[in-house]
């Protein structure tokens, strides 16, 4: 495991509180990863986990940071899924996801409930606002996954939206059901085909891209529109320099521009 050092961002419902370094749990980069530079925003629908309809989503990619370690800000608005489809889990509509330079999650600010994900020594640390079915009343819970870096199965077909290409070849890496209680999968892609493999079970999609080479359209086996992106739009600088100043042990408070 290599000893490299980032900073990792701690939300509470509305900004960055504070910044603490831990060392990078990752072991594993996925090849073929494509990021697209700058501020990106993705207007779009998508049918997620149970969803009989697409909803509406849109998200924001922040640039590089360097005050962040480097990583980057997926900023998020969307419907999630029902709480039953999650275990009880109850997610807000608006999260803000940190994601490092493979499009790995690191962080997960749930913004509008008390679910969160943190990362802790080499693990994904969740914590999940629940009513599970023989309770009434909400609860709290926290579960931990000893993983390599990946993707939240919640999430997929939207990072999969913003990060892949045609011309992407072999990607491959976990897929945690972080906020629900699906065993680990694994999903990945050669060109246009996707699965999301877990234990005997495989599902397969299929990507339709756009003239860009950028995912346009995400099907599954049946045909059922999963993704579909109507609009990008480039809406700022390529990148963000870090606070000015002389550094210190402890950045300064930041709060989310």
């Amino acid at each position: 495991m290599r000893a490299e050092f980032i900073l990792i961002v701690i939300w509470c419902s509305a900004a960055i509180t504070h910044l603490i370094a831990v060392e990078d749990p990752g072991t594993q980069t996925p090849a073929g990863i494509t990021w697209p530079a700058g501020i990106w925003e993705c207007h779009g629908t998508a049918r997620l986990r149970g969803q009989t309809t697409s909803e509406r989503f849109w998200l924001r990619l922040m640039p590089s940071d360097k005050t962040y370690g480097r990583n980057r800000i997926l900023q998020v608005v969307y419907t999630p899924p029902l709480p039953a489809e999650l275990g009880g889990t109850h997610l807000a509509d608006a999260p803000f996801w940190l994601l490092d330079p493979h499009a790995r999650l690191i962080a997960w600010n749930d913004r509008g409930s008390s679910s969160q994900m943190q990362p802790d020594a080499g693990a994904y640390v969740v914590s999940r606002e629940r009513t599970p079915t023989d309770h009434t009343d909400m609860i709290m819970d926290e579960k931990r996954f000893t993983v390599d870096r990946g993707w939240d199965r919640t999430a997929a077909p939207l990072l999969l939206a913003m990060t892949w290409r045609a011309d992407s070849v072999a990607v491959a890496m976990p897929c945690i059901d972080l906020f629900g209680d699906a065993p680990l999968s694994t999903i990945a892609w050669n060109g246009a085909q996707v699965t999301l493999e877990t234990g005997a079970t495989k599902e397969s999609w299929q990507v339709q891209p756009d003239a860009e080479g950028r995912l346009a359209k995400l099907t599954d086996a049946k045909g059922v529109e999963l993704v579909n992106i109507t609009q990008w739009l480039a809406t700022g600088p390529t990148s963000r320099p870090a606070a000015p100043g002389p550094a210190a042990p402890e950045p300064s408070l930041k709060p989310i521009k």
